[in-house]
């Protein structure tokens, strides 16, 4: 007979607290979104007081407060309407897993500005260590939110996913776009009419519809207002190597207002300034290790980098962040999270941190290049050919594997020129 008695058990779990969900949000911020963040705190807590850094350019405000800092608020608001915060805001609504939210989170960091997911699924299954089913998990649940047609990995993808939301049940008009876009764009009706058994007007119906979808769903997140761009790291030439170093000067100081000291003394008023006290010193320790940690990564980045710091954009090293996270001993998230928003001058000028993140391409002389550079190359190849008889796509990949023995596909090569906004070669022709 079965015996039920009660039995304890001890099971550890990571319970998302409150502080853990803002110490990672510090990690993610820009150093002018720090900035900010630490003043609206200031603002409700009297016993913090700041030090601000002397502002680059005097500046006037009828406001005397405001008028001891620089106003750094409205490049902070235009980060947060970008595509990236706007996705992440919906993703953190969702019931996901510890592993789902991670892999998601990731996925975002890889789109485009357009809204496109370009990446090789093959890869990033290696270096997240998942299987390819997880990673097509995530980008399906990528391309649920808003805005519709974000996170396809092509046009057709595009335009279905957005058509699919407006006509749902409309099985027929999906597979044309998905399949005979070239076609419709042809005007080509009289053939897939006459192929899928529908009138021209009904073709003519579903091009209407596919004239109002947006091929760059993105973009509706870019803002036309210029966005200055202040360096979070700076990398400097020394007489033994390279020098990287935070750039604090954008931050205010965190002091402890001791004016308050006496009414520790009363119940009462201590019941409400205990809090604020250990906010006042979780907020110290948060910023310590957010600088911290960026340091380290932006350190080991640099030290995969040197001839790229030496030699230019050519020399860029494949670089993964898994790598960086193996190197420290730290989860692939928060090398992700720290280089998300940050940007870093070096002698070969101001590059956002993400940017050293690319994939191996092998050569023929047994080196590795990274997909970065090869990008570099193509770029200049289309900048230095004829005009008047453009390279295809075949004649860069066979200039890439003669000049540099680069050896990657032609799809590959259209995608990078997708990428980088380089029109195809009929539509270069001059």
């Amino acid at each position: 007979m079965l015996e039920l008695r009660p039995v304890q058990t001890q099971v550890q779990q990571l319970k998302m607290t409150t502080e853990l969900r803002q110490a990672i949000s510090l990690l993610q911020y820009s150093t002018q979104e720090l900035a900010e963040y630490i003043r609206e705190i200031s603002l409700e807590n009297p016993l913090i007081e700041l030090n601000e850094p002397k502002p680059d350019v005097p500046m006037t405000y009828s406001d005397p407060i405001r008028a001891a800092v620089p106003d750094l608020s409205e490049f902070a608001r235009q980060k947060e309407a970008g595509l990236e915060e706007v996705l992440l805001q919906q993703v953190r609504l969702l019931s996901l897993t510890e592993d789902q939210m991670e892999r998601v989170t990731t996925l975002i960091f890889y789109l485009d500005p357009d809204g496109y997911f370009r990446e090789d699924f093959q890869e990033l299954s290696h270096d997240l260590g998942c299987s390819l089913e997880a990673i097509e998990e995530a980008l399906t649940l990528i391309q649920e939110l808003e805005p519709a047609g974000v996170g396809a990995r092509n046009l057709q993808e595009c335009l279905t996913l957005q058509y699919k939301r407006l006509h749902p049940h409309d099985q027929l008009a999906q597979q044309l776009i998905m399949h005979h876009l070239e076609e419709i764009a042809s005007r080509d009706l009289e053939a897939l009419a006459e192929r899928y058994d529908m009138t021209e007007e009904t073709i003519e119906e579903i091009l209407a519809c596919i004239q109002t979808l947006n091929p760059k769903p993105g973009l509706l997140y870019e803002t036309e207002a210029p966005v200055y761009i202040r360096a979070d790291v700076v990398v400097e030439a020394t007489g033994e190597g390279y020098e990287v170093r935070l750039v604090e000067d954008l931050l205010p100081t965190i002091h402890y207002n001791s004016q308050y000291q006496h009414l520790f003394s009363d119940r009462e008023a201590l019941h409400f300034l205990k809090p604020k006290y250990k906010e006042m010193l979780w907020l110290k320790k948060s910023i310590e290790q957010r600088q911290s940690t960026l340091l380290k990564i932006s350190k080991t980045i640099m030290d995969q980098q040197v001839l790229f710091l030496a030699k230019g954009p050519h020399y860029i090293a494949p670089l993964t962040l898994k790598e960086i996270a193996e190197i420290l001993g730290i989860h692939e998230s928060t090398v992700s999270r720290t280089v998300r928003n940050k940007y870093i001058q070096t002698p070969q000028g101001v590059f956002e941190l993400k940017h050293f993140f690319s994939s191996r391409i092998h050569t023929s002389a047994q080196t590795d290049l990274s997909s970065t550079s090869v990008k570099k190359m193509l770029q200049e190849m289309v900048e230095q050919e004829d005009k008047k008889n453009p390279l295809s796509d075949q004649g860069i990949v066979q200039n890439l594997k003669r000049t540099f023995g680069i050896e990657i596909s032609r799809r590959t090569v259209a995608k990078y020129r997708q990428v980088m906004k380089i029109p195809s070669s009929s539509k270069r022709k001059q």
